[in-house]
């Protein structure tokens, strides 16, 4: 049986199918929370879209309470161990930033693994873009 190791994430950020499958990813975790994300897929920057509408909500969380954030964070399985990593080594950032990016990079994560187990061979080729 040929090896085969998981790519990096930020490998798929120029995917395509990929992103459109984080998309909905994002918004099925989000749904959870009761929180809306708008995926608009005719939008030609329809993953930027979505990145600025998790910083605004975590922007908005951080200020405020943070109960929904850190249930969100745990149940997209951002570790604290990783956000503290990512603050210190991305200093210059904003907090919120960073938060975006670790739960995009999760996200992304956890359909690449999707794929990777995948009985489909179609999806299974999504991989090796």
């Amino acid at each position: 049986m040929e090896k085969y190791t998981l790519p990096s994430p930020k490998e798929f950020f120029k995917h395509q199918e990929i992103l459109k499958l984080t998309a909905l990813q994002i918004e099925k975790d989000f749904g959870m929370f009761k929180l809306k994300v708008d995926v608009n897929f005719e939008n030609e920057n329809y993953f930027e879209h979505i990145l600025n509408q998790i910083k605004e909500f975590v922007l908005t969380e951080l200020h405020k309470n943070q109960s929904v954030l850190m249930p969100l964070l745990y149940q997209i399985d951002v570790s604290e161990n990783k956000i503290k990593r990512q603050i210190q080594m991305q200093q210059g950032l904003e907090m919120h930033h960073v938060l975006a990016e670790l739960i995009i990079e999760r996200e992304i994560k956890k359909v690449i693994t999707k794929l990777y187990f995948s009985e489909d061979p179609k999806k299974k080729a999504l991989l090796l873009h």
